[in-house]
């Protein structure tokens, strides 16, 4: 019975254009709660580097999510330790909530460009199988 509500879960995202999984996978972090299109694409970008993390092995997972963390630093001249900490709780939370809802999904977000034609927020995506990009790098 578990193995027919698997499938049904998986088909359900295979049918889903990444756009939409990626635009679903960031609206419930912050996105849904800015009106300033600058800061929701912010939130995305944030939203779709957690994603990539998520596709590393846990160790280098977490040199990605410290590296990110320093370049913001760097980036934003900030030395308010306690923004710091919650993105670093931010990306940990979007990192478990990608791994529990897109377990399958091996795709790494290349680009993400949120629009709003006045009656909802949609997005541009462009992404990279990631497994065939390490095989091919390996193969090199």
């Amino acid at each position: 019975m578990k193995r027919k509500h698997k499938s049904k879960i998986i088909t359900s995202q295979a049918t889903k254009k990444m756009s939409e999984i990626l635009l679903d996978f960031a609206w419930n972090y912050a996105i849904q709660d800015q009106t300033d299109p600058m800061q929701r694409q912010h939130f995305m970008n944030v939203a779709c580097s957690a994603w990539n993390f998520s596709l590393l092995s846990e160790d280098d997972c977490q040199r990605a999510i410290a590296s990110f963390i320093d370049n913001m630093r760097d980036c934003r001249d900030q030395n308010d330790e306690a923004n710091m900490k919650a993105l670093e709780n931010d990306l940990h939370a979007l990192i478990a909530w990608k791994k529990e809802h897109y377990p399958t999904i091996r795709k790494m977000v290349v680009s993400a460009e949120l629009y709003d034609d006045g009656d909802k927020v949609g997005c541009r995506t462009a992404s990279a199988d990631y497994d065939a990009m390490v095989t091919a790098k390996l193969a090199k």
